[in-house]
């Protein structure tokens, strides 16, 4: 299915899930706990998101990659972003609270702030063009011919582990 222009959902916990599908616009979520599933599917534009514990799932079965076309910008709690074989044309925006980011097979093409809190960056096979910062006690880890094309910000606590990948500088 398609559709033609924004969705914009108000405020409150809502779940979003496309398979496959495509939104010719952007994609705005509201505050509240907050679920999208991209699932072979792509919003052309921006993804926002208020404050609350959001996830986001890009994952692929078969069809074309999931794909963000623009930015993916989440509020302020735990926020979950896993990617198999996705792609983020823009930058990722995590407000304050813990956040996680989990890419396997995928790009993002700008930069990443996941902000303040304990967060959690793991790149298999994975690439963020950009830099990579974050305000809390923050773990990177590169595996398999990952690599971050930007410098590593200075906020970033420990860099758990990189094994087969590179990182700009720190």
């Amino acid at each position: 299915s398609e559709i033609f222009g924004a969705v914009t959902l108000g405020g409150g916990s809502d779940t979003v899930g496309l398979d496959p599908s495509v939104i010719f616009g952007d994609l705005i979520l509201g505050g509240g706990d907050n679920t999208l599933t991209l699932d072979d599917s792509r919003v052309t534009g921006d993804v926002t998101a208020g404050g609350g514990d959001d996830k986001v799932y890009m994952t692929f079965s078969g069809g074309p990659y999931s794909r963000i076309g623009g930015n993916l910008v989440l509020g302020d709690g735990f926020n979950l972003v896993e990617m198999d074989l996705a792609y983020i044309g823009g930058n990722l925006t995590g407000g304050s609270g813990n956040d996680d980011l989990d890419m396997v097979d995928s790009t993002i093409t700008g930069d990443v702030d996941l902000g303040a809190g304990t967060n959690i960056i793991t790149l298999d096979d994975s690439s963020i063009s950009g830099l990579v910062a974050g305000g809390g006690d923050d773990t990177l880890d590169l595996v398999n011919d990952s690599s971050i094309g930007g410098n590593v910000g200075s906020a970033l606590a420990k860099v758990e582990a990189i094994s087969g990948g590179s990182a700009g500088a720190t």
